[in-house]
């Protein structure tokens, strides 16, 4: 119970803006939510059983910089407990 009060406190809220170099600006952004099994490094991480449900949530951004080249700019691969996990968006 300890860990998962833990593993709760440290998820937090995400928000904010990002700075881009001038002339760079958001291409697109993609946000994929799924579910999924643990493997046993994410179980043994999250403190469940390998095979546990999960959920996968892959984010990626990209960017169109000056030369009108697309390119990555951030990559995130997160996974949570299914069991004590809930998720709120606000797109503005």
């Amino acid at each position: 119970a300890d860990a998962v009060a833990k593993g709760i406190a440290s998820l937090g809220e995400v928000s904010g803006t990002v700075s881009l170099p001038r002339g760079w600006r958001m291409e697109q952004s993609e946000v994929e939510v799924e579910v999924s099994s643990a493997s046993p490094f994410e179980a043994d991480w999250l403190g469940i059983s390998a095979g546990a449900p999960t959920i996968l949530v892959t984010y990626r951004d990209l960017a169109r910089i000056a030369s009108g080249s697309v390119v990555p700019l951030e990559f995130a691969r997160m996974v949570y407990r299914s069991d004590i996990t809930s998720f709120r968006f606000s797109i503005r």
